[in-house]
């Protein structure tokens, strides 16, 4: 968002040295405030790390279950975290794993140093990459 919201800021200086057309400005204007309201959700929200993956056939669920537990200590030892959920679906065979953030940038400095864990070796390599689905929401209600 904030690379959005630079871009939109030089398209609008451009507008504005170029004296182009006000109708132009007026659009630019209105993407640069949406951009900011964006980033200023994203920055000021808790982030919900939403992924969803399946798990390789020759796994047993009691091994998965024990590799995920095994990340426990990896997980409360990154700044930001929250908490942690793992759910699987028996219609579809799929897992999904909830992780609560403070912020994006903990969820993405939680991604980078999850790819150099040693404990998280296991649970990695259970997963089929080929599935894996992640997404960012922010989170605007909590109970």
């Amino acid at each position: 968002l904030s690379r959005c919201r630079t871009s939109l800021m030089q398209e609008l200086e451009t507008y504005f040295m170029l004296g182009l057309a006000v109708k132009s400005m007026k659009a630019c204007v209105q993407r640069f405030f949406l951009a900011s309201i964006c980033l200023a959700i994203a920055m000021s929200h808790q982030v919900a790390e939403i992924v969803t993956f399946s798990v390789a056939r020759d796994v047993t669920e009691t091994h998965f279950i024990q590799a995920a537990k095994n990340l426990s200590s990896f997980f409360h030892s990154q700044p930001g975290f929250i908490r942690r959920s793992l759910s699987h679906s028996n219609t579809t065979s799929s897992w999904t794993d909830y992780v609560l953030w403070e912020s994006m940038a903990d969820a993405d400095a939680a991604a980078v140093a999850i790819q150099k864990a040693p404990s998280a070796e296991d649970f990695m390599t259970c997963i089929l990459p080929d599935t894996i689905k992640m997404r960012h929401e922010a989170v605007m209600v909590e109970q």
